[in-house]
């Protein structure tokens, strides 16, 4: 009697165990977004709702175990940009069972550095920085007087930072800066859009000689408005102080404008413009 019932026991046991898996279905996982670095995952209810997942890259095998979570959409950081991924889910089933892992692929992009800012200009450095694409993100800068934008194939400088600062610059010139992402194996981002800076003249602003046939500034003296009229249009406008550093741009420049200069001390200011490859000075005074 003892042993039908040991049976019996054991019988109900195995079904209710497989009945139980059986209702153990797996979720359908999908990617909401993606970005340089991150991915979101959502998936639909099943089993009980607890689930594992994993993001590893493509090149890596199944994973043994993942993150357990109960919720339905979650967010993965940390990731290389630029290369393929493998996203893993699976429902826990509980007691150690689980369905099989259902995966998709995707691939971060090698995304464009972003904003780049140029400080503390001097006559031969300057300071450049840009926004990080991701955390510990490869780079390749140009810093050149030449305007053409580089290719694909053009290679740059590489950095490990997202700045730097550029050092044995020639005085008084225009120069370019270009950065893109390394992404590894080849792979880059975009060169960024062209930033242009004037480096500072070496001597003082008094000693400037003016060459502003290509452009008027008046009043000269002037207490809160400058104006500026250009003979040819489209080109770029700095104005530095005496001490070298830039208070104002513009770019591209229309042939009538006026600058409001009301904000800054009075004293001694240089003008340069730039169009198509000729730089222009001229001294205006605020009062």
């Amino acid at each position: 009697m003892n042993k039908k019932i040991l049976i019996a026991c054991t019988l109900l046991t195995v079904f209710t165990t497989v009945r139980t898996h059986a209702q153990c279905t797996p979720a359908v996982p999908s990617i909401l977004d993606v970005h340089t670095d991150s991915v979101t995952l959502a998936w639909g209810s099943a089993g009980a709702g607890v689930y594992e997942y994993a993001v590893l890259p493509a090149t890596a095998p199944q994973p043994a175990t993942g993150t357990s979570t109960g919720a339905l959409t979650v967010g993965v950081g940390g990731l290389a940009p630029g290369i393929a991924h493998t996203a893993w889910h699976r429902t826990d089933c509980g007691g150690g069972t689980f369905t099989p892992w259902v995966s998709l692929n995707f691939s971060t992009p090698c995304g464009m550095p972003g904003t780049v800012n140029i400080t503390n200009i001097g006559a031969d450095t300057a300071v450049i920085s840009w926004t990080a694409v991701a955390p510990n993100a490869n780079y390749q800068y140009i810093v050149d007087t030449s305007a053409d934008v580089p290719t694909a194939a053009d290679a740059g400088t590489p950095i490990d930072t997202n700045g730097l600062i550029v050092r044995s610059l020639l005085p008084a010139q225009m120069y370019h800066v270009f950065v893109r992402t390394d992404c590894g194996s080849g792979v880059f981002s975009p060169w960024s859009p062209v930033h242009m800076f004037f480096s500072a003249y070496s001597v003082g602003i008094a000693q400037v000689q003016q060459s502003g046939a290509r452009f008027k500034a008046y009043p000269n003296p002037a207490t809160n408005t400058l104006y500026l009229s250009f003979t040819h249009a489209g080109g770029m406008l700095e104005v530095v102080n005496a001490m070298g550093s830039r208070v104002w741009a513009g770019n591209p420049m229309p042939k009538e404008t006026q600058v409001d200069i009301s904000g800054l001390p009075a004293g001694l200011y240089l003008l340069r413009y730039l169009h198509n490859g000729q730089i222009e000075t001229s001294r205006a005074y605020k009062k």
